[in-house]
């Protein structure tokens, strides 16, 4: 094998291990070269390696496609604002739905890949260019107005069942309400205003 074979190689396990979650330093020792080589490829790289897991519409979904993982990649899972409908999901290839944090849990032994931003969507102009993306199997371009919060996907999870619980955090995220969000609260507070 040639050197820009063996070389290319390398590279390309090195991206791998990044989007599977190793740091650059733990790449660089995994592939045999330095580290600053690997943060060159990672920083440079157009053709990062496949992993990212493509959902459109809820959990339950089949993952649609896979699309390239950036090295630093994040999960991200966006919602509807006005219905309160996941419209979709990118989960990194290492991410756990089954992982759950106790109180006792230090945030240094979270795994990062099971934490995912959730990305609350206000206008429909906005939903229908993060289905159009996630339905052609591509991430969705960052929108930096929008509100967003980290949750780990489990949780994420549990608010995609539990809409009351996403409004309220919808609540606390500042994040736009729509009639859905609103009319739950609103029930709520009428019962609770009948209780007591």
């Amino acid at each position: 094998m040639s050197g820009g074979r063996a070389k290319a190689k390398q590279r390309q396990r090195a991206l791998e291990l990044i989007a599977q979650g190793s740091s650059h330093a733990e790449a660089a020792r995994a592939v045999g070269v330095s580290k600053r080589s690997v943060t060159r490829w990672a920083s440079g790289s157009s053709s990062a390696p496949p992993g990212v897991r493509i959902q459109l519409g809820p959990s339950s979904a089949p993952v649609t496609s896979s699309a390239p993982a950036p090295p630093s990649f994040q999960s991200l899972a966006w919602v509807n604002c006005d219905t309160l409908e996941m419209i979709g999901y990118a989960l990194h290839p290492k991410a756990d739905p089954s992982y759950k944090a106790s109180t006792k849990t230090r945030d240094s032994d979270v795994p990062t890949a099971s934490i995912v931003r959730l990305v609350f969507c206000a206008t429909r102009e906005r939903v229908a260019e993060v289905a159009e993306a996630l339905e052609a199997g591509e991430i969705p371009p960052d929108d930096p107005d929008e509100r967003t919060a980290p949750f780990l996907l489990f949780g994420v999870r549990h608010l995609e069942q539990n809409l009351l619980d996403l409004a309220h955090v919808m609540v606390m995220c500042r994040a736009p309400l729509g009639p859905a969000a609103i009319k739950l609260l609103v029930a709520e507070q009428r019962d609770k205003e009948a209780q007591g």
